[in-house]
C-alpha cells in the first residue's frame, strides 16, 4: 500500500484522501500539460540546465534542527518562472517530483499529487506575476523586487493549501488550523533565510544569467554539504560518549564535563551536586542468573535513574555498576532528595527477568559545589566516598560528603 499511497497522519479517511490527492494531480497535470504543449522555451541547454539543476535540487534539502528545511531546487524554479515562465518552470518542477517514486521510493499517488499542486501553485504565480508586470511602473529596480516577493507568496501560499488539504483531511483536523501550522509555525526558524535564498536566486539570474542560478545552487549546495557534515560529526560525537549497554552517557562525556564545563559552572559560581550510585548485589545476580540477568539490572536501574532525574540534569555510567548523576543548580540538600528518589523509585519499580524477581539495593553519595570543593575530579572523588560510606553501613543509603 505504501507505494501506491503515503498517508499523513491517523490514515482512517484513506478514500477521501484519495479523492482529494487524485482530483489535485489530474487538475495540475492536465494543466502542466497543455501549458507545456503550448508554451515557448529558451534554448536547448538552457531547459537542460535547470531540468538537471531541479532534478537534484529537489532531492536534497538543507535540513535544521528545528525539522524544517530549505530545498536547494527552489530557487531554480523560481529562476525559471520568473525569467522564462509558467511553462520552464514546469519542466523543472514535476519531472523532479515524478521521479521521486523511484529514488525516494514515495507513494505514486503522492508523486503525482504533487506534481499536480506545483503546477497549479506554478500556474497561480506565475498568472500573478504577469498581472503585476502589466502595471505602471513595474520595471523598475524596487518593482522588480516586490514582485519577486509577491511571485515566491503566491506559490508558496497556494503550495501549502494544497498540502494543508491533505494533511487535514487525514488527521480530521480544520484546514485552517494545519495552514497555519505548515505555513508559519513549522518555518518560523526557516522562512526568512527560504525568501532571501529565493529572491536572491531570481535576482542573481535576473543580472547575472545562467552564471547567477548556478552561483546560487552552488552555495546553497555548500550550506547543506556543511550541515550534513556537522550532523555526521555530532552522531559520532554522540556516540562516542554513550554506553552501548544502556543508552547513558558514559565516562568520556564526564571527562569532557570536568574539562569544559564544570570550570564555567565554577566561574559562574552556579550550584551544582553529584550524585554517585553504585549497585549492591550485582554480583550475586550474575553468579545466580547469569549476565544476561546482570545487564538486564542495569538498563532498568537506567531507566529508573533517567525518571527521577530533570531535563537538564545528567545520567552517566561511571563504568561497571557504578553511576552519576550530574545534577545542575542543585544544592546538598537538594541533590540528597534526589539521591533519596533513586531508593523510593527502586522499591516501587521491581525488577523482573524471564519471569523472576531480581532483587538490588543501591548505595548513593553526594558531594556539592563549592561546599565541598572547588574542582571537579575531587567532586566525584568526594562523592565516590561518600557512596563508600554508605555501601560500609549496609547499603540502601544515601550519605553526603559531610561525613567524611
Amino acid at each position: 500500500m505504501s507505494r501506491l499511497l503515503e498517508t499523513y497522519g491517523t490514515g482512517r479517511k484513506i478514500r477521501k484522501l484519495v479523492i482529494y490527492l487524485s482530483v489535485i494531480a489530474v487538475v495540475g497535470m492536465s494543466a502542466a500539460a497543455k501549458l507545456l504543449a503550448e508554451g515557448t522555451f529558451p534554448k536547448t541547454s538552457t531547459v537542460l540546465l535547470y531540468a538537471l539543476l531541479g532534478l537534484i535540487g529537489q532531492h536534497l534539502q538543507v535540513a535544521f534542527p528545528q525539522g524544517n528545511f530549505i530545498t536547494l531546487g527552489d530557487p531554480v524554479a523560481f529562476t525559471a518562472l520568473w525569467c522564462f515562465g509558467i511553462p520552464s518552470s514546469l519542466l523543472v518542477l514535476v519531472p523532479a517530483s515524478l521521479i521521486q517514486f523511484f529514488t525516494k521510493k514515495r507513494g505514486l499517488l503522492n508523486c503525482l499529487f504533487n506534481a499536480g499542486q506545483f503546477a497549479l501553485a506554478t500556474l497561480a504565480s506565475g498568472t500573478a506575476v504577469n498581472l503585476l508586470r502589466r502595471l505602471p511602473g513595474s520595471d523598475t529596480g524596487l518593482a522588480s523586487i516586490m514582485m519577486v516577493m509577491a511571485m515566491i507568496a503566491v506559490f508558496d501560499a497556494a503550495n501549502d493549501a494544497f498540502v494543508a488539504g491533505a494533511v487535514a483531511i487525514d488527521q480530521e483536523l480544520l484546514w485552517s488550523d494545519i495552514f497555519h501550522r505548515i505555513a508559519f509555525v513549522d518555518r518560523k526558524n526557516s522562512l526568512v533565510l527560504w525568501y532571501f535564498v529565493n529572491i536572491s536566486g531570481v535576482l542573481l539570474a535576473t543580472y547575472m544569467g545562467q552564471t547567477g542560478t548556478l552561483f546560487v545552487f552552488v552555495g546553497v549546495f555548500a550550506l547543506w554539504a556543511q550541515l550534513l557534515f556537522e550532523r555526521e560529526l555530532a552522531r559520532k560525537s554522540h556516540e562516542a560518549q554513550t554506553d552501548v549497554l544502556t543508552g547513558l552517557l558514559n565516562v568520556r562525556y564526564l571527562e569532557d564535563w570536568m574539562g569544559n564545563e564544570f570550570p564555567k559552572i565554577a566561574g559562574e559560581e552556579r550550584k551544582c551536586s553529584l550524585v554517585f550510585v553504585d549497585v549492591d548485589g550485582l554480583k550475586e545476580v550474575n553468579d545466580t542468573y547469569g549476565h544476561d540477568a546482570g545487564d538486564a539490572l542495569l538498563v532498568h536501574l537506567a531507566g529508573v535513574l533517567r525518571s527521577v532525574t530533570r531535563s537538564e540534569d545528567r545520567v552517566i555510567r561511571y563504568g561497571g555498576d557504578e553511576f552519576i548523576l550530574i545534577c545542575h543548580k542543585t544544592d546538598l540538600t537538594e541533590a540528597t532528595g534526589i539521591g533519596q528518589r533513586v531508593l523510593e523509585a527502586i522499591k516501587k519499580t521491581p525488577l523482573v527477568h524471564e519471569g523472576r524477581n531480581l532483587t538490588y539495593g543501591v548505595s548513593v553519595g553526594v558531594a556539592s559545589f563549592p561546599r565541598h570543593t572547588a574542582l571537579g575530579r575531587d567532586l566525584v572523588r568526594m562523592a565516590d566516598k561518600a557512596m563508600y560510606l554508605a555501601k560500609k553501613h549496609g547499603g540502601n543509603m544515601v550519605y553526603t560528603a559531610d561525613s567524611l
